[in-house]
């Protein structure tokens, strides 16, 4: 059993905010007026905006342009949300084979804007890139870890989206990102009623690490990290925020219970994590 607690400072922030608002399954998903697409199978994602979730953003991908619903108000069609998507560059990432990303903009959340709103997308290799000679031993362990992105995303392209997100001033903007949680990767869908729900600026919560661990005797080597953001809907919907507010010397603690041993009483231990990434 792993428990995720904070320490005094942020504790109420997160248990205030974690369980509240909107109903982001059951969200509104119509869109009032779309365009003539010039593909067969244009791909949607809704971003959702605040506390409550008033604002909603339609991007929906057709070909190699994006339509963006900057104002919210569902139509498609207006000047200026059509936007060319640049094409793919080569990538020298072990993993990735080519990425692309676009600037969208700003968006208007009520008396805030949120800024740089951004699309990109990342195109995954088959094989691993080449390898320094002292790392060529883990070729097998990333390979395997290749293998099983590929397994989720089988064209190998994945879907980003981020926005500096205005503060309660309209000042001081964070930047939040969505692409990769514990279901899988960001994919824009083929319908509305399909779209994944990318939360920006939503009600506070805790996401452990995809693939994090806690060996019983942690050594130097072993890393497990928690992230504060806003739950979403759909594989990769997770919305990553920016620690930028969270105060100095306020740190997420992680409670384990580690089995026990035959006849033996289960063994807890307490974690302080200090550093931030």
């Amino acid at each position: 059993m792993t428990r995720l607690v904070w320490t005094a400072g942020i504790v109420g922030l997160v248990a205030a905010t974690a369980t509240a608002g909107p109903d982001r399954a059951g969200i509104d998903r119509a869109i009032r007026k779309e365009p003539a697409y010039r593909t067969k199978s244009p791909r949607y994602c809704l971003l959702a905006f605040g506390p409550e979730a008033k604002t909603r953003v339609w991007l929906v991908l057709d070909g190699d342009h994006l339509y963006v619903d900057r104002d919210g108000d569902g139509d498609l069609t207006g000047d200026g949300e059509r936007v060319a998507v640049p094409d793919f560059k080569p990538s020298d990432h072990l993993f990735h084979d080519a990425e692309r990303e676009v600037n969208l903009g700003s968006v208007q959340d009520g008396e805030r804007t949120h800024t740089r709103l951004t699309f990109g997308q990342i195109r995954y290799r088959k094989t691993l890139g080449e390898l320094p000679a002292d790392q060529k031993d883990e070729a097998a362990e990333w390979q395997a870890q290749l293998d099983k992105v590929r397994k989720q995303v089988p064209d190998g392209v994945a879907d980003m989206v981020s926005v500096h997100v205005a503060g309660p001033d309209g000042k001081d903007p964070v930047l939040w990102f969505a692409w990769v949680d514990n279901g899988g990767h960001l994919r824009f869908a083929d319908s509305p009623k399909a779209a994944p729900v990318v939360h920006f600026g939503g009600p506070l919560t805790i996401l452990v690490n995809p693939g994090a661990k806690i060996a019983p005797d942690p050594g130097p080597d072993d890393h497990f990290t928690v992230h504060v953001g806003s739950a979403g809907v759909g594989p990769g919907s997770f919305a990553y925020s920016s620690y930028d507010r969270v105060p100095e010397g306020v740190f997420p603690v992680v409670e384990v219970e580690y089995p026990a041993a035959a006849g033996a009483s289960p063994v807890r231990e307490r974690y302080e994590l200090k550093q931030r990434c």
